[in-house]
């Protein structure tokens, strides 16, 4: 088909299809012949594509990583939804800034037309004809006066005195004030999520279905844990304490006995090439983090629901103190 009969199918102008060639989402073949672009129906389905992706408000470079297998759907497409959600977070704080504005201009103008409507009230019940005359006649000869004295001045910003219902400074103030606690909520939460990430690649424990008695078994269950949880795991060193790698990390693994059976305990080998990334977070905040993260925050809900049931905290603490050992321990084995 010609880029014609592409236009019409697909409702994008012929400006906007070379567009989208020229920016490699598209790739007709020409006809050797009359070298015109002949379009095929996985052009079609092509364009269509796009133009679903862009009515999404995907940027072009990321369709055509996805046009290409460069980047999975899945991934650019979570990656835009947090976008679209940030964007949509500042939109409502925005709606509520024209709320605002919108009431006071209302107020404002009503305001303004009862001033205007009782001043005119009061101005012609005290005029007769002859001196409402007389008013129009001087009224516009002060019009005219008023115009041809601004055409002979130099022109100059003529501010309208709808601006002093913005409340410009005051409005702006607030502007300012929402886009930083935004900004500043959401960068702590982004930052706890990559450290929250980090953490949970630094080690981690499951129970393989045998005891794991020799290497081989080691080697098994490292290679059916991979396979349950879709991991691309690649054993550089087999043995009772083995290595392997996980998404170019190195781990090492090592066999633990507790009362349930066997269980396998990897942590990082490097664990500071996790620190890649997180240099920008404050080592008071990363503390932080870390008593969300592990299992403190836990302890401590745990103590105060306690105390608060049972009215004693001395209660609490005791329970606590001969409970949390244990907890602490099964969450370091098996939840780490």
């Amino acid at each position: 088909m010609n880029i014609n009969e592409l236009e019409r199918l697909t409702g994008i102008t012929k400006q906007n299809i070379r567009f989208y060639e020229k920016k490699g989402l598209l790739h007709p073949a020409r006809n050797s012949e009359n070298n015109y672009r002949e379009y095929t129906k996985e052009d079609l389905i092509c364009l269509k594509a796009v133009k679903l992706l862009r009515k999404l408000d995907l940027p072009l470079e990321d369709i055509r990583k996805i046009l290409q297998d460069e980047e999975p759907l899945s991934e650019a497409l979570s990656q835009h939804l947090k976008t679209l959600q940030e964007k949509q977070q500042e939109l409502s704080a925005c709606i509520d800034v024209c709320n605002n504005l919108l009431q006071k201009a209302k107020s404002q103008a009503a305001q303004t037309t009862l001033r205007h409507s009782k001043v005119k009230a009061g101005t012609l019940s005290d005029m007769g004809p002859d001196s409402m005359q007389s008013n129009t006649a001087q009224t516009a000869q002060t019009a005219a006066q008023d115009a041809a004295s601004q055409t002979a001045q130099q022109p100059h910003t003529v501010l309208s005195p709808q601006l002093a219902l913005l409340d410009i400074d005051e409005t702006l103030r607030k502007m300012d004030e929402i886009e930083k606690n935004g900004g500043k909520f959401m960068s702590i939460i982004k930052d706890y999520q990559k450290f929250s990430a980090a953490e949970r690649l630094k080690g981690f424990s499951f129970k393989p279905d045998t005891m794991v008695m020799n290497a081989e078994e080691f080697k098994e269950a490292l290679l059916q844990y991979a396979e349950e949880n879709q991991l691309n795991l690649t054993i550089i060193k087999e043995g009772m304490y083995p290595l392997f790698r996980i998404d170019n990390l190195e781990y090492k693994a090592e066999r633990i006995f507790d009362r349930f059976g066997a269980t396998i305990h990897c942590s990082l080998t490097n664990p500071e090439e996790l620190e890649t990334g997180l240099e920008h977070i404050p080592p008071a905040r990363k503390r932080l983090y870390s008593f969300f993260h592990g299992p403190w925050f836990f302890l401590l809900v745990l103590f105060i629901v306690m105390a608060i049931s049972r009215q004693s905290f001395f209660w609490a603490f005791f329970v606590l103190a001969m409970v949390g050992p244990y907890l602490f321990w099964l969450f370091i084995r098996y939840f780490r």
